[in-house]
Formats: C-alpha cells, structure tokens, sequence
C-alpha cells in the first residue's frame, strides 16, 4: 500500500461512519486482485470492516492482498455471499467466499476480464 493510502486510512480513525451487517454467519474470504482493474485499497478495506474487522485488520488484509498476490481472511459476519462478492468487485478484487454456518461457497469472477 502505498503512502498516500496509508495516509487516508489513519486519518479515518475508528470506524464509524460504516455500517455493519448486523446478521448472516461467520466465514471467509480468499482476496485476489483482479487482473487489469484498479485496485480501490480503501473501498476494499470498508467492504471487509462492515463485515466486522477492524479498520487495521482490514488494512492488513488488503496490504497482505497486494504484497503476496492474494490473502485469506476470516470474516465475522457475512450477510449473504452476493452481497460480499459485489463489494469485493467494486473495489477491483475476485474473491473465493466460504460461509461456515451454511457452508455455501462461491466464487466471484470479475466481470469483463
């Protein structure tokens, strides 16, 4: 993550302004960035802390994210895997999603790649 970004996100503070899902099951979430779409760090890193990380959990995931070619994270609550993999898309990511009460799986392509 570049400085800049970095940047924005420490001046955000603590979450909130982001609203939480307040239902669904816990679950993963494999990130990958899709292939000649911008990366949108920040909108990314909301997307995750709606679903209940911490603003610094999410941070870390995307940077993880960028720096390895992908990264795993467990999210506490997910309402609904479309909803996850629509957020995910918008900020430029193909995402894996596993939900661990329903154990519904699914694999979110990026449209137009």
């Amino acid at each position: 993550m570049n400085s800049a970004s970095k940047a924005q996100l420490e001046r955000l503070g603590p979450v909130r302004d982001v609203s939480r899902v307040s239902y669904g099951s816990a679950g993963e979430a494999r990130l990958i960035p899709a292939h000649g779409d911008v990366l949108r760090k920040v909108t990314a890193a909301l997307a995750l802390v709606k679903r209940g990380l911490s603003m610094r959990e999410a941070r870390d995931a995307v940077d993880q994210m960028v720096e390895q070619g992908e990264a795993t994270v467990a999210l506490p609550m997910i309402e609904d895997t479309h909803s996850l993999a629509v957020d995910l898309a918008a900020s430029g990511i193909v995402g894996e999603i596993w939900l661990e009460k329903v154990r519904q799986h699914q694999h979110v392509h990026q449209r137009g790649s």
